[in-house]
Parts: C-alpha cells; structure tokens; sequence
C-alpha cells in the first residue's frame, strides 16, 4: 500500500517526508477517458492526445475540471492503473474484474486522499502553521512580558504608594503616641502634684487634729488631776473632820456617860438613903402597904 506525505492535523508534527505523486495511465483496452467514480465523483482519465506527452511508461495525470476548490491539490497525484490492472489480470481475474477492481481501488485512493486532505496537514501548510504559530507564541510572549512588565511597573508603583503612605501613617501615629504620651505624663505629674498636696494636706490635718487631741486630752488630764485632787483633798478633809470629830466627841461622850452614871448613881443611892429614913420613920404596915 502507498504511504502519504501528509500530517495528521490533530497530531501536528513537524516531520518531513517525501512526496509521492498518484500516477495513472490510458485505459489498456479503449482509447478514452473513462470515469472513475461511479457515484457522482468528478475524476476522470485522461485522453490519448495528452498521455502523447507522458513519460515512456505511457503513465498520465489524473485531471479533473470539476473538482471543488479545496481539492484541486489532489492534481497531480499519480496511479499506475495499467500495471495495477494488468497485474490482475496476469492473476487469474477477468478484464471486467480487473476493470472493476480498477475504479473501486482508484475511488477508495481518491477518497482516502481526501479525507486525508480533510484530516491530515501538508509540510507547507504546517510550516506556515508552524511559523504563524511561532510568530503569534512570539507575539504572545512579548505581549506577556510586555502587560507583566506593566503589571510589575503598576504594582511597583502601588508598592511604593503604598509605602508612602505606610510611612505618613507610622510617622502620624508617631506623632499621636509622642502627644498622647506628653499629656499622660503632664496629667500624672498634675495628678501626682495634686495627690502630694492633697496629703500634706491631709497629714497637716492629721497633725492638727492630733494636736488638738493631744491638748484636749492635757487638758482632760489636768481636769482629772486637779478633780482628782480636790475629792483627795474634800476626803482628807473630811477624814480629817471625822477624825477630829471623833477624838473630839468619844473623850466628851465617855465623859458625859461617866456623869450620867455617876449620876443615875448618886440617885440610886439617894433614893435607897430616902427610902431607909421613911422606913424609918413610917410604922411597919404603911411601908409594907408602900
């Protein structure tokens, strides 16, 4: 089977292979193009007068001038029809058969050919693919640098943008701690000022106050004392007063109790001294009426 210097267009390779040109000749037994597809395809063979100007191997192209466009390179593509068919008929068959094995061969190439046109890519066609391939890679990849670059330049920018103001932030709020802090310090040396008078103030009213307390309690000491004095001085006077009283009355009363006994006494016996003299001078019955 021939093989084709053609590339599969979903597998796009660069190799490079030979061309291999589709030959065919005049028919061996009639002397006029004959049609080779029989279902409305639009190759035939060519006449007599042209194979004239063929190789000595009466070898002739297959033309066609009702080929669609996207086909027309099919031209010039050749098919050795006489030594196929006479290769077939030296095999045993049948010129009919030979004949026929002819078109149906010569339809399956073309149509193979077409679809291979359809499916595959020529060397020329996948140089120019390949070179406008490179060429837009190339393009792509300047156009990458390029908006990257741009990207970089852009973000650099930013960066630095953004830095500055980093910077104006840092500075500012720099700036803020720097006062906050100058007023933290003034208000607690204010605070503490203040806290320091309030308690000298507060220590002078102590101090104050534990005078005041000190001189109070002198006084109350000396009140005490002074009362305590004076009730020492009222009892010892009046210790004194008792006792002067006593030694004063006992002598006075144990005298006076002495005269009174003196004197009950001195009745007693007055009286038994008068009653012996009225004994003595009533008769005996009026005293022992008595």
């Amino acid at each position: 089977m021939l093989s084709f210097p053609l590339i599969n267009r979903s597998l796009i390779k660069p190799n490079r292979l030979p061309i291999i040109t589709l030959l065919s000749s005049i028919h061996p037994r009639k002397g006029r193009a004959r049609t080779v597809f029989r279902h409305d395809c639009s190759r035939f063979y060519s006449t007599n007068k042209e194979n004239d100007n063929t190789s000595k191997t009466d070898l002739s192209l297959v033309r066609s001038n009702d080929i669609d466009q996207r086909f027309r390179d099919l031209e010039g593509y050749h098919f050795n029809t006489y030594k196929f068919f006479k290769t077939l008929v030296e095999g045993g068959y049948s010129e009919k058969e030979a004949e026929a094995f002819l078109d149906v061969t010569n339809m399956f190439i073309t149509e193979l050919l077409r679809h291979s046109h359809m499916t595959y890519l020529s060397e020329a066609d996948f140089e120019n693919c390949s070179y406008l391939f490179r060429t837009a890679l190339s393009e792509l990849r300047s156009e990458k640098i390029n908006m990257r670059k741009d990207q970089i330049s852009t973000l650099r920018a930013g960066l630095f943008s953004n830095q500055r103001e980093v910077e104006g932030l840092e500075q500012l709020v720099h700036e803020h701690l720097n006062k906050l802090s100058t007023e933290s310090k003034m208000e607690f040396e204010n605070r503490k000022n203040d806290t320091r008078n309030d308690v000298q103030q507060l220590s002078a009213k102590i101090v104050e106050l534990h005078n005041l307390l000190s001189v109070s309690l002198g006084k109350l000491r000396a009140e005490n004392e002074k009362q305590k004095w004076e009730q020492i001085r009222k009892a010892a006077v009046v210790v004194m007063s008792f006792t002067g009283f006593l030694v004063l009355v006992i002598p006075l009363g144990l005298r006076f109790r002495s005269k009174k006994k003196e004197q009950a006494y001195n009745v007693e016996e007055l009286n038994d001294y008068g009653q012996d003299r009225k004994r003595d001078d009533y008769p005996d019955s009026t005293i022992s009426h008595l």
